[in-house]
């Protein structure tokens, strides 16, 4: 079974492309920031809260790889801890890991914050979309992701693609370019 990780900063459009993927090819679609408005529902999206999400996220991602399903998982996946967490769930689960690292630049995704209604990722400014997108830690690891340049329907294609076609993604490589805990 395979897992596919949307990975990037806000707004660079991976739950648009996760939920499409997850809708054409039948997967089960899990978003860390959903499970934990979940869990709890007044978080203030502290680290401690953030882990929380993550953990109970990849725990899931177990459970659903053990009973034969295919997993899409849509979160930044910035810190080792996030990354090393879901590499050791699925790896114990016997399950194929891909990545999709999404990028976008600070005038596309500031735009996009400016529309967006609805997200779970409530913890969101203008200048904190604009610090995550100039910090994050790209792995260059996996399939990159830009719809700028493409759209959702390409992008979903690639991904298909991308998977068919390559091995799977060697977690110590993600895990060490992502932010120390």
């Amino acid at each position: 079974m395979h897992v596919l990780v949307c990975a990037g900063p806000p707004l660079s459009g991976k739950s648009t492309v996760a939920k499409a993927f997850a809708i054409k090819k039948h997967w089960t679609y899990m978003e860390v920031d959903s499970i934990l408005s979940l869990l709890i529902p007044s978080s203030n999206r502290c680290l401690e809260h953030r882990k929380l999400g993550y953990r109970a996220t990849h725990r899931l991602v177990g459970v659903l790889l053990e009973f034969g399903r295919n997993v899409i998982v849509d979160c930044t996946y910035s810190r080792i801890f996030y990354r090393q967490d879901l590499v050791s769930v699925v790896n114990r689960a016997k399950g194929s890991l891909y990545l999709a690292e999404f990028y976008v630049d600070r005038e596309n995704a500031l735009s996009r914050f400016e529309s967006r209604r609805g997200h779970p990722a409530i913890d969101l400014t203008e200048d904190r979309v604009s610090d995550l997108v100039a910090a994050y830690p790209y792995s260059n690891t996996g399939l990159s992701i830009d719809l700028s340049v493409i759209n959702v329907e390409e992008a979903i294609d690639n991904i298909s693609h991308f998977i068919s076609a390559s091995n799977p993604l060697d977690g110590r490589l993600w895990i060490s370019s992502g932010i120390p805990d």
